[in-house]
């Protein structure tokens, strides 16, 4: 059997180094496609979607040019638009859905697949690592030692907020709201916001400083509870490497939490049979010390 390529290993998630001809290659191609995409300046959207397809390797041709400039760029209204500058590694692993915006200074480090879903927002200086490294130094062992990536994945009609940092192996579902400045390092479940800063959930127990940050708006009374189980397991599941999580860009200490809910339309209020836009706590959740490495 023969021996599989770095970059073979690379795309499967599994450890390989980075630093063979074969990969370097492969960078310095997109930084260069990347530098000529950042430094186009006043062109046309033709040619701005012509260097952003070189950037992923989409090999989709351009339609047949038009006379009139308007109809012309009519023809790429459902491309992704890119605001200039925008870094990414590889390239072959990003795919962008149609309708997508990319703010400025977007940093993409596609080791592993990173897809963004149809009309999904990203906002400026948004960082998507698919790369990781082992946490043992001597393994790590700098240029010399492998490194690995999972696969990064956000879903449709999310919004993801300025200086948002998206960590390895997430999963963001349909219809998120990261909020600026977070954090994300695991997180899969839909119609969620999930913001920085003060937390609007009514208590929490004990002695612990932090509070969990998570606001949820359901669009209807039957996705509270399965959301609320989702929450759980995705909760209870950073702690798997033994490091406290850091959600909305808080680190988040064991103990007891409740979650707020704030009921997104009035069908969902008249659902519940509350009128007010106040929000409301329907669950409690349990942040377990036994999971936290002393």
């Amino acid at each position: 059997m023969t021996e599989p390529t770095e970059k073979e290993k690379m795309l499967r998630g599994e450890l390989y180094h980075a630093f063979t001809p074969e990969l370097v290659a492969a960078r310095a191609r997109c930084k260069h496609a990347c530098n000529r995409f950042n430094n186009a300046g006043e062109v046309s959207r033709r040619r701005l979607v012509e260097l952003w397809r070189d950037i992923v390797q989409d090999p989709t041709p351009l339609p047949p040019p038009l006379d009139d400039p308007a109809a012309d760029e009519a023809q790429f209204k459902r491309d992704p638009w890119i605001e200039a500058p925008i870094h990414i590694d590889y390239g072959f692993n990003v795919r962008v859905g149609e309708g997508v915006f990319i703010n400025f200074n977007c940093v993409i480090a596609d080791t592993c697949l990173v897809t963004i879903g149809a009309r999904t927002l990203i906002g400026p200086n948004v960082s998507l690592y698919s790369a990781t490294h082992p946490l043992d130094p001597a393994v790590r062992n700098g240029t010399e030692g492998p490194e690995m990536g999972k696969e990064i994945h956000i879903g449709e009609d999310c919004w993801i907020g300025g200086n948002v940092t998206i960590l390895p192996g997430v999963t963001i579902g349909k219809g998120a709201t990261i909020g600026a400045g977070s954090v994300v390092t695991k997180l899969s479940m839909e119609d969620l916001l999930l913001v920085p800063g003060l937390s609007l959930s009514a208590r929490q127990c004990g002695s612990m400083a932090d509070s969990l940050h998570l606001i949820l708006r359901p669009r209807c009374r039957t996705r509270i509870e399965p959301t609320m189980r989702l929450i759980q397991a995705e909760i209870d599941g950073q702690y798997n490497n033994g490091s406290r999580p850091i959600i909305g860009g808080t680190v988040v200490t064991p103990g007891y939490y409740s979650l707020c809910i704030e009921l997104e339309d009035e069908c969902c209020k008249a659902d519940h049979g509350d009128s007010s836009s106040q929000p409301r706590t329907v669950h409690e959740v349990c942040l377990s010390s036994n999971y936290i490495a002393q």
